[in-house]
């Protein structure tokens, strides 16, 4: 895969513009210009985009407001608590499975 960058291959086609990618991330990325779906949205103005990073760009168009600031470190914030309740649901999920692997082989071993 990475010697299609070397090579110039680019086996991953767009099938609604026809572009053509060297890898399956690029092409995904590519591929949330055609949907309609904008999940990005300024807190300041509602103006919303494709990718988080268009967000961070047209947040600095807001720079000259002083709240600009508190709106980033609120969001960046919730974000991170976000993705701290998902690790925890993660690892909470990862130790039942194991529990049950446990209670699984005990049973198998205790019948024989």
């Amino acid at each position: 895969m990475h010697m299609n960058i070397h090579f110039g291959i680019r086996p991953f086609v767009c099938q609604t513009c026809g572009k053509r990618f060297n890898n399956r991330g690029a092409k995904y990325n590519h591929m949330k210009m055609h949907s309609n779906a904008l999940p990005y949205e300024c807190p300041l103005c509602q103006k919303a985009f494709h990718w988080e990073l268009s967000l961070k760009q047209h947040l600095k168009s807001h720079a000259n407001r002083g709240d600009i600031m508190d709106i980033m470190v609120g969001t960046i914030y919730e974000k991170q608590i976000e993705q701290h309740k998902l690790k925890k649901k993660q690892e909470k999920k990862r130790q039942l499975m194991n529990q049950i692997r446990l209670q699984q082989s005990s049973l198998v071993n205790s019948e024989r």
